[in-house]
């Protein structure tokens, strides 16, 4: 998986019609998606009511939590 950061404005390009930008509004970043019709975008919520966890996303929430379990004892021994 690759991780990108995005300031408002700025966008990325996947294969050759689909474009993700991060738009401000209010004081949040939001992404804006064009992609055409027949390519389906869901909310995790919506996604997950029908399918599994995408592997992709499994690893990186075990990778969060050995962070956070690392930080935690870290802290600890301090």
């Amino acid at each position: 998986m690759l991780t990108l950061g995005l300031r408002s404005g700025e966008y990325i390009v996947i294969g050759d019609n689909i474009v993700i930008k991060a738009v401000q509004l209010d004081n949040q970043v939001q992404l804006a998606i064009d992609a055409p019709r027949e390519v389906s975008i869901q909310r995790e919520a919506v996604y997950e009511q029908t399918h599994p966890t995408p592997e992709c996303i499994i690893r990186l929430q075990e990778r969060d939590r050995k962070k956070r379990s690392k930080a935690k004892a870290a802290a600890v021994a301090e």
